[in-house]
């Protein structure tokens, strides 16, 4: 089973992801790790503020590493389930998705955070308005994926018992 979180940055995915995966004792991947390893970042945008990433080749690059893990696990105590960490984790193919979750974030909050992170102020404002705009949500339910919204306030607990009982485990 794949379960992606995506939302806007600074929304709580980390931290959610993490949380799930300890819980469930799924394989957490994080996005950010794979750009990495495998060279991904393209172009620099100036205004954006950070590098463009191709998500068709994202995808590919954390299927492959979901195929070298799971290939591991038959033979050692890796896990077969996987939560992986990237706000662009929603435009991946809903085919190798089963769970698409979207966080969300109270604005004050998410300026609060991104402002600690030090990002420049069009790129604050550029993420506020993905934030104000839903527009995670509107593209993940755009590509067809199985939704479920966590507002930063909810609390985490219930989630992981709802994916629980959403996919019997």
């Amino acid at each position: 089973m794949i379960i992606c979180i995506t939302g806007t940055p600074g929304t709580g995915k980390t931290t959610l992801s993490k949380k799930i995966a300890t819980s469930l004792n799924f394989e957490y991947i994080d996005a950010n790790y794979i750009i990495d390893k495998y060279n991904l970042k393209e172009e620099f945008d100036k205004d954006m503020d950070s590098y463009v990433v191709d998500t068709n080749k994202l995808e590919k690059a954390i299927l492959r590493e979901i195929i070298c893990i799971k290939k591991e696990a038959t033979n050692s105590f890796k896990k077969s389930n996987f939560i992986i960490d990237s706000h662009m984790s929603h435009h991946f193919s809903k085919k190798h998705i089963d769970l698409c979750i979207v966080c969300t974030c109270e604005l004050k909050t998410l300026k609060e955070r991104l402002q600690h992170r030090k990002y420049k102020k069009t790129k604050i404002q550029d993420n506020l308005n993905v934030e104000i705009f839903e527009t995670c949500l509107i593209e993940a339910k755009e590509n067809g994926h199985k939704i479920k919204i966590f507002r930063n306030i909810d609390n985490s607990k219930n989630l992981i018992k709802e994916i629980k009982e959403m996919f019997k485990l």
